[in-house]
């Protein structure tokens, strides 16, 4: 247990320990003698990841082994608003199925492995007008999410994280300006949320088809702020049909897309169609995963289609296979403003995983290494001197 302490006053109180049900006297007296001293943060991590020799499985507790953490006791401090201001449980029971009356101080909140049903999830945020940042990860028991404004007219970030169960997510929030979404195929309702400017979407399970097609020709019309758009593609894309004339997004500067996995015969169609839906985009990533390396295998030519705004793509995971090479040509050759330095490539995997961090896989072997390098300077050769402005011939790179 840690605690940061001024005076009388504790700033912060944190316990990353396994406990169970049978301390929950000890953890009930720790909390309210720090929220009698005016604490800010209180973090409980129950788990026992950073203690393997005690060999214990958290998740397979029953729930009368599990400590159970009663909302109440942050609610009020000798009958005045509570000071808390930021809430992590990880791997613990919510004990609490009341509607509370007034509200809490809390500006942020993060509920992990947490045992909680929606309706005690919803009692806890009717008392949330202050909240600000908001996260759910591997909540199991929550079915249909409902995150709308109510009391919470100040929420700005909502994370939700693999909470496997959900069925349906609905936001309605005035103010909501980042979401992050990564779990199973869910009926995603979003209504009144016009300042939602950065989307994040990674679909993992069920009608991943389905949710990729509804995002990309129903969000235009959803979010009209959105800036920058996260989308995880996890499929063969050459499987997604898309319709000929695309809905745009007329306001996404930034293009965010992981492709798992990228198939040696993948034609990269859906590129052009990409285009045509941001006319605005400025930034494109591109994160790759292709099934082998170095293939030469030929692909179709991918139909023309220019693009005036687009200064800046970073493609990682490049290796070097023929249709990816076409691919950059490609860019090259639509994109009206880009120069050749400011098309970036890079051998590394980059895979986002959320809260704005990502994984990096840079493993190399020293003789790929060797070939990907005689790749990429044949290829940044060949860019320099092409006039991107201009259509340019098809070609194939020698690796001596």
């Amino acid at each position: 247990m840690q605690h940061r302490q001024h005076g009388e006053k504790i700033d912060s109180l944190a316990i990353h320990f396994y406990l169970d049900s049978q301390s929950t006297p000890h953890l009930n007296d720790w909390i309210t003698t720090a929220i009698s001293k005016q604490v800010e943060e209180i973090e409980l991590n129950l788990s026992d990841i950073n203690h393997p020799d005690l060999h214990r499985n958290y998740e397979l507790l029953l729930e009368s082994q599990r400590y159970q953490f009663r909302y109440g006791l942050i609610m009020m401090n000798q009958g005045r608003k509570s000071t808390v201001k930021r809430l992590h449980l990880e791997s613990c029971t919510f004990k609490s199925a009341i509607r509370f009356d007034g509200s809490s101080s809390l500006i942020n909140v993060d509920l992990k492995r947490v045992k909680i049903s929606d309706e005690q999830l919803k009692n806890v945020l009717d008392t949330c007008s202050c909240l600000e940042w908001f996260s759910l990860d591997r909540c199991q028991d929550l079915i249909n999410l409902d995150v709308t404004a109510g009391a919470m007219q100040d929420l700005k970030y909502l994370n939700v994280n693999c909470c496997l169960r959900l069925e349906s997510v609905e936001i309605r929030n005035l103010n909501l300006a980042e979401f992050e979404y990564s779990g199973p195929h869910v009926k995603l309702i979003l209504k009144e949320v016009p300042r939602l400017a950065k989307f994040s979407l990674s679909v993992i399970s069920g009608d991943i088809k389905g949710s990729i097609t509804e995002a990309l020709t129903k969000l235009p019309a959803k979010l009209p702020a959105l800036e920058t758009f996260n989308l995880l593609l996890n499929l063969d894309m050459k499987t997604l049909i898309l319709p000929e004339d695309a809905p745009t997004f007329t306001n996404v500067k930034q293009l965010i897309l992981t492709i798992v996995p990228l198939k040696d015969d993948d034609d990269f169609a859906w590129m052009t169609y990409l285009l045509k839906a941001f006319p605005l985009l400025q930034k494109l990533q591109l994160n790759l995963f292709s099934s082998s390396s170095f293939s030469t295998k030929e692909v179709r030519p991918i139909p023309e289609c220019g693009h005036e705004h687009l200064k800046e793509v970073e493609i990682n995971g490049f290796r070097g296979n023929q249709n990816e090479i076409e691919l950059i040509q490609y860019l090259s050759r639509n994109m009206v403003g880009l120069k050749a330095e400011d098309l970036v490539f890079n051998w590394e995997c980059k895979r986002y995983r959320g809260f704005n961090n990502w994984e990096v896989d840079e493993h190399i072997s020293s003789f790929d290494r060797r070939l990907w390098n005689q790749i990429k300077t044949s290829l940044q050769r060949r860019l320099k001197m092409m006039n991107i402005y201009k259509p340019c011939q098809p070609y194939s790179i020698d690796v001596m």
